[in-house]
């Protein structure tokens, strides 16, 4: 099954380990009578952890060319890389994988090999995964250097990234190091970040440093996002904090956003992620705070995402809830919406309230939502219905879309 014993795979000589001698051949020819593929690779696992360490290129390549099953000869070369890395020599990995006739398990074992090697050597690892001529073996073995390179040494990881000449390369790496900086210190790398040169690969950091800080310490995040004097680099970094901050405290994320937002675009921004978040937990709460939010635009768009989130659970509470509000725009467009999301739940329910109570533009809303959801009896009823002619065409016109 797992062994070819026509070819070089015959006669592999006892290997003398620290333990004693193993009895290689006899070991292979038992795992081969193994039924179950499961136990015939975890076996092949522990004979390689026993004899890994005393191998060498030749050695472990005769091993693989008694195999001829696919995992277990990446089980093979993946215990002897562990073994050879950890005594810090890759020079017997590189002679077993420039064997031609186990070119198959590199992609299994790129990973490995560049990110073991990195953690003595990054210079040697990131020069062979540049010699690489498989593009995505390349990609892969550069990130895997990238990674073990920075959470030892941050500064030379970088140094190193800046000189890939490939630019989505370049700013993938680039940005990973940030973020591996971000993970162990978010203030430090949010602070580094905003003085890196190429804005793509800075602003990657700022985003993901600032919702590490933000999750750790959101007072001194926030701090630091209201320090800043630049109105686009704010607002962005505002929006990512917000988000962070909402899981804790919304009413005081969405606090901080309306006095520290240096922009109407990016306030915007920034309070929709607090109360879209705000509202997936406590949709009525969030409704409520967002009644009273001074400006039209902000203030409609709260209302909206919340009111259409507190339907879905009590969408009569929070329709009576918006008919309390001012008639006004905002208070019209929330209702179109709660409505709808009514009409998902009950459909029925939901166009008879409009019919009474609603004005043309909910009972089409909720009509809509019925004819998507049980096209026979939501047609019928729109047929039946008073809505002018061309609303009944355009609802009933949806009937047969797919």
């Amino acid at each position: 099954r797992d062994r070819d014993d026509t070819g070089d795979g015959a006669g592999i000589e006892p290997i003398e380990t620290e333990t004693g001698v193993v009895d290689v051949q006899g070991e292979l020819e038992y795992i081969d009578d193994i039924e179950d593929p499961g136990e015939r690779l975890e076996a092949v696992r522990e004979l390689m952890k026993r004899v890994g360490s005393a191998l060498d290129a030749e050695l472990a390549g005769t091993i693989l060319a008694s195999l001829t099953d696919p995992q277990a000869r990446q089980v093979v070369a993946q215990e002897f890389v562990k073994a050879m890395m950890a005594q810090q020599n890759p020079q017997e990995v590189m002679g077993l994988l420039s064997q031609e006739a186990n070119a198959d398990v590199l992609p299994s074992v790129v990973n490995l090999v560049a990110a073991q090697w990195a953690g003595f050597d990054p210079q040697a690892a990131a020069q062979w995964a540049g010699s690489l001529g498989d593009v995505s073996l390349q990609r892969r073995a550069y990130e895997a250097v990238v990674t073990a390179w920075a959470k030892k040494d941050i500064q030379g990881a970088y140094t190193w990234a800046a000189t890939i000449d490939d630019r989505q390369n370049r700013t993938l790496l680039l940005s990973r190091v940030g973020k591996i900086y971000a993970n162990a210190d978010p203030a430090g790398a949010v602070q580094w970040a905003a003085g890196i040169d190429d804005r793509q690969v800075a602003n990657a950091v700022l985003d993901f440093g600032i919702k590490r800080w933000a999750a750790s310490d959101v007072n001194a995040a926030a701090r630091w996002v209201a320090g800043l004097d630049d109105p686009n680099a704010r607002d962005r970094m505002l929006n990512s904090l917000a988000l962070v901050w909402a899981n804790s405290d919304p009413a005081a994320a969405a606090d901080f956003v309306m006095k520290n937002a240096m922009t109407p675009v990016g306030r915007d921004a920034a309070l929709a992620s607090v109360v879209s978040n705000w509202a997936r937990r406590d949709p009525e709460a969030a409704a409520r705070w967002g009644a009273q939010i001074p400006s039209p635009g902000p203030r409609g768009q709260a209302i909206a995402k919340a009111s259409y989130a507190w339907a879905a659970r009590e969408p009569e509470a929070a329709i009576d809830w918006l008919s309390s509000l001012p008639d006004d725009p905002a208070r019209r467009n929330a209702m179109i919406g709660a409505v709808a999301r009514w009409a998902v739940s009950d459909p029925e329910a939901a166009v008879q309230w409009a019919t009474v109570n609603g004005d043309e533009k909910m009972v089409e809303s909720a009509a809509r939502v019925w004819i998507r959801r049980d096209p026979g009896t939501g047609a019928a009823w729109v047929r039946d219905s008073d809505l002018p002619e061309a609303v009944k065409s355009a609802l009933l016109g949806q009937v047969h879309k797919p």
